[in-house]
């Protein structure tokens, strides 16, 4: 996990630059979160196990047909379920069981239930790239809305931190004031100056 932690830190300054979403609506999210990962998580794992009796069936039919065509001495090769499609199915399985050991680690708001999500966001975003190699799952296109699903995630992610024993932003604008207030402080005013200098002439 020490690789996501870094990944995380380097993400950090950027997505809180971004404009920050009320509190209100950051309570509710952190809220909805757990629940929305659990039935995300049983989704998944479902669609994973659904997935992978349809691709059985999938070799086993085309193994049939292999077989018949051989037999009749047609040249025939497997053209059945990818190696991609395999790795695709396995990373929907493993998406799931994140998901669902997140889930109360999450409800009791803890930083580690968090970073599980983020852990999710990543490896969704390695599954739309094993994706585009897929026959029918849309090449590119699939990948680059795997890329703009996982930054929105992302940056809700970010928003609700806080919420999960992580540290929160600090708005840019009030570091601003921040700064020229500290500044304002330092440097005498420029009346300040011109009245310094006339008594100095006197």
């Amino acid at each position: 996990m020490d690789i996501f932690i870094k990944l995380e830190e380097y993400l950090e300054p950027y997505f809180a630059r971004l404009p920050q979403l009320s509190k209100d609506t950051r309570r509710l999210l952190a809220d909805v979160w757990p629940w929305l990962t659990l039935f995300v998580g049983v989704m998944q794992v479902l669609s994973a196990w659904w997935l992978f009796q349809w691709a059985q069936k999938i070799d086993m039919y085309t193994d049939v047909v292999k077989n018949l065509s051989t037999s009749y001495g047609i040249p025939a090769s497997k053209t059945g379920v990818t190696f991609f499609a395999w790795v695709a199915v396995g990373m929907l399985l493993i998406n799931g069981v994140i998901l669902l050991i997140a889930f109360p680690k999450l409800l009791k708001k803890q930083l580690g239930g968090w970073r599980l999500l983020f852990l999710v966001v990543v490896i969704n975003l390695a599954y739309g790239l094993v994706a585009t190699f897929i026959d029918g799952r849309g090449g590119i296109v699939n990948f680059l809305g795997a890329v703009l699903g996982s930054a929105i995630a992302t940056y809700l992610l970010f928003q609700i931190r806080e919420h999960y024993g992580g540290k929160g932003f600090k708005s840019i604008s009030s570091k601003k004031v921040k700064i020229d207030k500290d500044s304002s402080k330092t440097k005498p005013s420029s009346s300040a100056d011109s009245v310094a200098k006339k008594d100095k002439t006197k």
